[in-house]
């Protein structure tokens, strides 16, 4: 058994959610919660206090204590929405990233769970960039990334249709590899989708003809995957930007789940490639996992790699008797 098949299979003991208090991480909270009250897992809730935020006051001291002050007091209203699971507050000084490091190597993190948007007002890449985007590249365990217009659903995390966009790159089987198995757990539908940038589509006979050899390599992509209970769709599509037509698709399924290798801004890839998972992460209109995209290697060489990993959703335990194996 490979990392990313014991990583879908065992049951996240240890979740990092992070928060600055605003509606859409208190919706990322509420997704985490019910993640954790089906695995039985502890969650612990983050608030970084960046230097940023008070370095320009002239009484940096008092600016300071103030911020602790407001947000220990925002802290204790969270905490109150978690006293079905098992939990820990922390709010600690410091970049977000460095917070979130000292957390994932102290308390052995399987899963982080964040908003993408913040009370930032401008949503930008280099906003993000320091943020929710850092958060993501940097992780060395997957990461459930909840945006705007993600509303909480009272099945969450049973999955029925889960949507998998790939670029087709060699780097995409351990992502691809974690969406089968999720699949295969929820026996849920698996949709793979792969986008052509084109200015212009083509006639519909000629599309049809130019899609199959993009359909037959994503349909090798699932080989090496575990079998599925019902045979992976394989979604071709031309369109100029390729992440409003993966927006769309994600609403016509609709899909549950959105899962995504991890783009690296180190990686050789276009700047393209960053934008278009930014706006996927920003616009989705369902939770997205992203996958750290080495299978084993990058999880191994970071802080924090999984003992045994974990899965998103209900353990075995909980199913209908109607679905045991």
């Amino acid at each position: 058994m490979n990392s990313t098949e014991a990583m879908m299979q065992t049951p996240a003991r240890n979740i990092a959610v992070l928060t600055d208090f605003s509606p859409c991480s208190s919706s990322a909270l509420s997704h985490a919660i019910r993640v954790a009250t089906f695995s039985d897992a502890k969650i612990f809730l983050i608030h970084a206090l960046e230097p940023w935020r008070y370095a320009y006051y002239p009484d940096e001291g008092e600016m300071e204590h103030q911020l602790c002050d407001r947000a220990r007091s925002n802290m204790l209203r969270e905490e109150e929405k978690l006293s079905e699971v098992r939990h820990e507050t922390i709010v600690e000084q410091g970049r977000l990233w460095d917070v979130l490091r000292r957390v994932i190597e102290s308390k052995h993190i399987e899963l982080i769970v964040l908003g993408t948007i913040g009370m930032v007002e401008f949503h930008n890449d280099e906003v993000l960039g320091s943020t929710a985007q850092q958060v993501i590249r940097q992780a060395p365990c997957p990461v459930l990334s909840v945006g705007s217009e993600v509303v909480v659903n009272d099945s969450f995390p049973n999955f029925t249709h889960i949507l998998f966009p790939t670029d087709l790159s060699g780097s995409a089987q351990n992502a691809v590899s974690s969406a089968a198995w999720l699949a295969k757990r929820h026996r849920a539908h698996l949709a793979l989708m792969h986008v052509v940038r084109a200015h212009k589509p083509p006639q519909s006979d000629e599309a049809e003809w130019l899609k199959q050899p993009y359909r037959g390599r994503l349909g090798d992509m699932t080989r090496q995957s575990p079998a599925l209970s019902y045979p992976p769709e394989c979604l071709v599509e031309f369109a100029e930007i390729p992440a409003n037509a993966i927006l769309k698709a994600a609403q016509e399924l609709p899909a549950d789940l959105i899962v995504m290798r991890t783009v690296r801004r180190n990686h050789a890839c276009s700047s393209g490639r960053v934008h278009s998972s930014l706006q996927i992460l920003l616009q989705a209109p369902c939770p997205v996992l992203t996958i750290p995209e080495s299978d084993g290697s990058h999880t191994a060489n970071h802080v924090g790699a999984q003992r045994d990993g974990f899965y998103v959703g209900q353990p075995e335990a909980f199913w209908p008797s109607a679905y045991a194996r």
